[in-house]
Parts: structure tokens; sequence; C-alpha cells
């Protein structure tokens, strides 16, 4: 959600959590999470949900995958919870979708009565698991629920005041609704909606570092084009880590590179036909820098 600051063109008043009331935009991104690319992006008004337009946009984003690329997975957040979702990606029968599920006082109710022992401890987190098939009140038919319990502490952990009673456990629920087969457990599942996870850094990447929530025209078409120069830029910082960089190096934010490989202390000068440059001596990271240098030079070769 991008607040605008003036009369824009197409800036609406919508859901601001930042700023209530204010006018705004709306951005849409995907992602390829294994790998950082952007794929597809879209700049919206700001009553836009991440529900409104979405089957076109998903399809728009399935036509722009690299070549020899397809889909057979998809993660989606809470923002995208509903029947319609599911019934969309179900059509699709080769994907696989996991949904964040919106939690109302009726899903608790459902999923306070699984028995204890079907719910599972996962190892090193503060959850546990389980598998119901559950059909809220507007849908269809049932589908598979992957459960998420939490427990609650419900005083300070500070205290030293003692109960009378024990209290029984209270549990925050969470779940994912998904239509992965049974030969896929719920800790799988789990655990692939998780390691999507980093889609979320991937998102604040684009936003503190290529600006994309700043609005700079109040023209939409040239807000909108700014918006396709940042995301051009992203897509090279992400090839310059991917096929420069090496090791750790491809796994670092932007922010890590720019600050230790791209904003260094050093001279440009004229030698010859050409231009040089010179860094200090003491620079830590020089036959890093060199090595970037070859590399680049073999990489523009390719184009030539």
């Amino acid at each position: 959600m991008t607040t605008a600051y003036g009369q824009q063109e197409q800036v609406e008043v919508g859901y601001n959590p930042k700023k209530h009331g204010r006018p705004s935009f709306q951005s849409k991104v995907a992602f390829l999470h294994d790998t950082g690319w952007l794929i597809n992006f879209q700049l919206c008004g700001g009553k836009s949900t991440s529900k409104t337009h979405f089957q076109s946009f998903f399809e728009q984003t399935e036509s722009l995958l690299p070549k020899g690329c397809w889909l057979s997975r998809v993660r989606l957040d809470r923002g995208f919870f509903s029947e319609e979702t599911c019934l969309f990606f179900e059509a699709k029968e080769t994907l696989t979708y996991y949904l964040k599920v919106v939690v109302n006082p009726c899903m608790k109710s459902h999923f306070a009565q699984i028995p204890e022992e079907d719910f599972t401890h996962v190892e090193g987190t503060p959850f546990d698991l389980a598998v119901t098939y559950y059909r809220p009140d507007s849908w269809q038919k049932d589908r598979r629920f992957i459960v998420i319990r939490k427990t609650i502490s419900l005083k300070p952990k500070d205290t030293k005041q003692k109960s009378l009673f024990e209290l029984p456990p209270v549990y925050q629920y969470e779940a994912i609704v998904t239509n992965a087969d049974d030969n896929e457990t719920k800790e799988d599942i789990f655990d692939s909606y998780n390691s999507g996870c980093q889609v979320e850094n991937f998102i604040k990447e684009l936003s503190y570092e290529f600006y994309i929530d700043k609005i700079n025209s109040q023209e939409f078409a040239a807000n909108y084009a700014f918006m396709t120069i940042k995301c051009i830029t992203y897509n090279i910082a992400q090839c310059f880590k991917q096929f420069i960089l090496k090791d750790a190096w491809q796994k670092s934010s932007f922010k890590t590179i720019k600050n230790y490989l791209v904003k260094i202390p050093g001279n440009v000068f004229k030698c010859g036909k050409g231009i040089r440059r010179s860094i200090p001596s003491s620079y830590k990271f020089k036959d890093l820098s060199r090595t970037i240098e070859e590399r680049l030079f073999l990489f523009a070769q390719c184009f030539l």
C-alpha cells in the first residue's frame, strides 16, 4: 500500500493500514521465490485488494514465465482466501496451491474440537499440526485444512503469583487450505508454505532499496513508467547477484552489496583512450572487486 500526497490520477481511498482514510495506490507483484526474479507487477487504485482481478493477473504472470519454466506450486497469503481462489486453481489440475486461511470464530470452534491425539508437535517450533476436512458455511464442499496451533500464555512470564486452579491451555489457531494429495503430509505442507516466506524479504527489498512505494508524479502513466523502471532495475540487481557474484554474496541483500561493493571510495581517471579506476589498497574486498570486473566483461561478451 502506497500513500499518495496530492491529487494523483486514479488515486483512491481504500484500506490504508498506515494512514487511515488517506488516498493511496496498491501495488501487486509476483516473484519466483526460488530465485527472487520479479515476473509481473501492477499498479492499482487504493480500493483494490489482493483478490481484485487476481485471475487475469495470475494468467498474465504465467504467460511471462521464462522459457522452459512452469509452475507446479503456488503460495498465497490470507488476502486471497476465498472458495473462488480454490476453484480457480483446482481447475488447473497440475497445480498445487497452499492458501493461508482467514480463521473466523466458526472455524476456531471447529478446530478446537479436533482430538488432541491428532495433533503432532513440530520440533524446534512452538506449533502443533493437525489435518481436518472442513467446509465453511458459504463453500460448496469440504477441503483439506492443515490446522496450526500455538499455545498462548495468559499471564506474564515473570509473575510469581500462583493460581488456585490449573488453567486449561489457550490456543491460537492458523490454517492452510490446500489441494495437495494425501501423500503430502501435514509437515510437508507446513514446510512448503513457510519456504515461500522468503518472498516477504523480496517485497521489503523492492520497497526499501528500490523505492517502489514512492509516487513521483501527478500522472498515472508516469507513475506506472517509474514503477516499471524500478522493477527492471531490481531484476538487473538480481541478475548481478546470480551471474556475477558467487558463494555467500548471492544470498546477500542488495543493501549489503551496495554498502560493501558499490559505495566504495576511489578515483576514476582517463588512461589512453579508455577510463580506469583506482581503489584504496586497504579496501577489504579488492580481489573480489577485480573478479567482479572480469566476470562483468565476460558476461558482456555473451551479448556481442
